[in-house]
């Protein structure tokens, strides 16, 4: 080996020996997978129970009764306390009950009335003129039971001069006599007024309601 080739060969071992690295010294480097962090779900609100909805009351809100009894004609009736008893004579009645002013306020209905009528001495030969409809004249059919006895009943309504009337009629015969429960509804139609007054339509609903509710207490006495 010459002095040359000994040169190189010291000259490569210093470098080899400087770099830190050996001619058996490779190393394969391992990446570690990360560790990943649980992921945590946003929690969801338990469903709440929707709010109950007020059932709305099949029959008017019960109130403070007034007895009607008519001895001589043997029948009794109720009414809500919030009616105003007016003078029967001038109703040809023997119960004549106005609706209270709460039913009219703001609205179109002028007055509302329910009479309780009962005519003696009837002749078998006046029943067709009882159970025949006072304005068309014609055979009433239309029925339904009350205290144990047939009502035949009928509505009637009437307009003139912007002016709108409204019948509902129950009557029955007993003992050849006539009984006859009648309510009465007075209104204007809305055109009448002036827009600035704010008038609304009555509650047609709520006054036959009432209605119907006093002639469902109707009972004979005797």
């Amino acid at each position: 080996m010459t002095i040359h080739t000994r040169l190189t060969l010291v000259s490569v071992v210093f470098l080899l020996l400087g770099t830190g690295c050996s001619w058996n010294s490779y190393t394969t480097i391992v990446q570690q997978p990360v560790a990943q962090r649980p992921v945590t779900a946003p929690a969801v609100p338990a469903p709440q129970p929707a709010p109950a909805v007020p059932l709305i009351p099949a029959t008017l809100p019960t109130t403070t009764q007034k007895m009607f009894t008519n001895a001589e004609f043997g029948y009794q009736l109720s009414y809500s306390a919030e009616f105003i008893v007016i003078n029967a004579a001038e109703e040809n009645a023997q119960l004549a009950l106005s609706y209270p002013n709460s039913y009219m306020k703001g609205t179109n209905l002028s007055e509302a009335k329910i009479t309780a009528t009962a005519h003696l001495g009837f002749e078998s030969s006046s029943a067709p003129k009882c159970l025949t409809h006072p304005y068309l004249g014609t055979p009433l059919t239309q029925t339904v039971m009350q205290d144990g006895y047939k009502f035949f009943t009928y509505d009637y309504e009437d307009a003139g001069a912007g002016q709108r009337y409204f019948y509902r009629t129950y009557q029955t015969m007993r003992e050849n006599n006539c009984y006859t429960i009648m309510l009465q509804a007075h209104s204007s139609t809305i055109g009448n007024y002036d827009p600035s007054m704010h008038i609304k339509e009555y509650n047609h609903a709520k006054v036959i309601a009432s209605f119907d509710s006093v002639f469902k207490t109707f009972k004979f006495t005797k």
